[in-house]
């Protein structure tokens, strides 16, 4: 039980830097644009490396326990939340990057989207 605590706590980090990102480069708190979208471009791309370390732990854990005749926990649940946040971590990083090129330098190639700029 106390690895699947820690793997969740290693998931819910992920997720807080997942969101963190977003907050941060949708919301004004910081003056400068183009500091948004680095930090929050940065927060995002944090979160798919502690997702993986946190499965690889996890798999650690279980070859430890199989090797000790310990019970293992079950692995579709972790492995599922594991690939679901690194799919959700790389398209926020697309978007994310997407979102950087399009309002570069004051210039907007879409003005539908940088009609509502903040």
């Amino acid at each position: 039980m106390a690895a699947e605590r820690t793997f969740l706590a290693w998931i819910r980090t992920s997720f807080t830097l997942l969101a963190t990102g977003a907050a941060v480069s949708s919301l004004p708190l910081l003056p400068a644009r183009e500091l948004r979208g680095v930090v929050g471009l940065v927060c995002v791309s944090a979160a798919a490396p502690v997702a993986v370390t946190a499965h690889a732990q996890w798999r650690g854990w279980c070859a430890t326990a199989a090797r000790y005749g310990l019970p293992r926990p079950h692995r579709t649940a972790l492995l599922l939340t594991s690939i679901v946040l690194l799919v959700t971590a790389t398209l926020a990083g697309a978007v994310g990057v997407r979102l950087a090129t399009t309002h570069r330098s004051g210039v907007c190639r879409r003005p539908a989207v940088c009609g509502a700029r903040v």
